[in-house]
């Protein structure tokens, strides 16, 4: 610095401009840049017309109830690319940030260990050429992985919700694996984060290229104000499914004494329970491929048994039933009941009735609005959403045989086979769609069997006529 402030003083004697001279010192002599930590933020959007709320992730203070039920107030993690003077192409593997956990402070700040700072060949003091570009993708709620291996590393393993991550090894675009649980107990709400409409400066000048509602990809160097903002959205279709007895076409009416409805098997095409999700995707273009990530997930159906075994299983161990969250007081799981057990959350095993009921498990607890409004998350298949039903119909009665493996002797049963397309109310099929809650009610349409008739007297003859019979004749002696 001497040498060139010599070199200044001596220009100035042979009328050289100083100030020129002073641009050209600071141009070529190497400048520690500013070390700027990378922070973070999020909204997350509670439903489709809600605005997001700013500085926090959690749903504690709308709904404690959903909170505990969807784990948002986990945090969320974050994988990043570093890419240096390129633009972000599924040709990369996680070099800057894999399944970083960000949490929420008790200054609702979003914070994690160990910080990273943004790269400094970015800046008006910068003296390399480069620009170092950062890609980051996000998804709620946090789950602790294996790095080498992706897989969830939670005591026991969970079998749903989110189960694992592409390992930190891979290269492309991060996927997170989930699997739906038809227990609405069970539920967790997956979302992933997009860009929100904001600007985030950029060092070299004006504001970094962002669109709203895209991946956060190529972000430069920002000030010590700027944040990485997520706006985070729903990756799962929200879908709560009632059924009821329509008896005659009358919703108030109830079935006659002794005659029970039990649900068998309930398959639904529209949705799948297994589906990896790619995080490089638009909140316009929610992208749901197979587990393995290699394909778009398209079509496909999901069958629920009750778990009755009475004889009629069949051949096929594949094809044979198995329990998988039917509401337990809706399906019969032994035989024809005479009085009504209770079921293991204490309500009592009626049977499908008048009044509407959830179709998956219940909470053991909670208003009976509250249970009907039980929804489950699932993964949208991209196909209409149509349902196939078998019930049994069964009415009590001594005067029949034995139908069933139990030894019992019950009277009627006949089973029913109903396939039906759900359609709105303007007849058009309905698709699930992430981020969008639907409520479909299936009534089981029940007609009496009803009896005619009527007695006449006896007709009288439209003919009259008479016959003479032969007269015994008696031979003379």
């Amino acid at each position: 610095m001497m040498a060139a402030f010599a070199g200044m003083l001596a220009a100035c004697t042979n009328d050289a401009d100083p100030v020129q001279e002073a641009a050209e010192v600071a141009k070529n002599t190497p400048q520690v840049t500013q070390q700027v930590p990378i922070e973070f933020g999020a909204y997350v959007n509670r439903a489709t017309t809600r605005a997001g709320q700013p500085g926090e992730l959690t749903l504690g203070n709308a709904d404690a109830n959903e909170a505990s039920r969807t784990g948002l107030s986990k945090g969320f993690g974050v994988i990043a690319y570093y890419t240096d003077d390129d633009l972000y192409s599924p040709i990369y593997q996680p070099n800057f940030m894999y399944n970083t956990k960000i949490y929420s402070t008790a200054a609702s700040t979003w914070a994690y260990i160990p910080v990273r700072y943004w790269p400094n060949e970015t800046g008006a003091n910068a003296t390399s050429d480069g620009v170092d570009r950062l890609s980051f993708f996000a998804y709620a709620p946090y789950v602790e992985v294996t790095p080498e291996t992706g897989i969830v590393t939670e005591v026991g393993g969970d079998t749903w919700g989110i189960v694992g991550l592409t390992r930190n090894a891979a290269v492309g675009d991060p996927f997170v694996k989930y699997n739906v649980s038809l227990d609405p107990g069970k539920q967790v709400d997956f979302c992933w984060g997009v860009a929100p409409n904001y600007t985030l400066p950029s060092v070299e000048g004006g504001n970094n290229t962002i669109s709203e509602g895209e991946p956060l990809l190529n972000l430069l160097k920002t000030n010590t104000t700027g944040k990485v903002q997520f706006d985070f959205k729903h990756a799962l279709a929200k879908l709560n499914v009632q059924i009821d007895a329509f008896v005659d076409g009358i919703e108030a009416n109830v079935l006659a004494d002794k005659t029970k409805i039990y649900v068998r098997k309930v398959t639904f095409e529209g949705f799948v329970t297994q589906g990896s999700f790619n995080l490089n995707a638009k909140a316009a273009n929610p992208a749901w491929y197979d587990m393995a990530g290699s394909s778009y997930i398209n079509g496909g159906s999901v069958t629920i048994y009750d778990g009755r075994t009475d004889g009629r299983e069949a051949v096929s161990p594949a094809d044979s039933e198995q329990p998988q969250g039917l509401n337990s007081t809706i399906i019969q799981d032994e035989k024809y009941y005479t009085t009504y057990p209770t079921t293991p959350n204490g309500s009592v095993k009626t049977g499908v009735t008048n009044t509407a009921v959830n179709l998956f498990t219940e909470p053991g607890t909670g208003t009976t609005e509250e249970k009907k409004a039980s929804p489950i998350y699932v993964i949208p298949s991209g196909q209409p959403l149509k349902v196939t039903i078998v019930y049994d119909v069964e009415t009590d009665t001594e005067e029949l045989p034995t139908y069933l493996s139990d030894g019992e002797t019950h009277g009627t049963s006949v089973q029913n086979t109903i396939t039906k397309t759900i359609k709105t109310s303007g007849s058009e099929d309905i698709k699930l769609t992430a981020g969008k809650q639907y409520t479909i009610k299936l009534h089981l349409g029940m007609n009496s069997v009803k009896f005619d008739a009527t007695v006449s007297s006896w007709a009288t003859p439209a003919v009259e006529g008479s016959a003479d019979l032969p007269a015994n004749v008696t031979s003379a002696p």
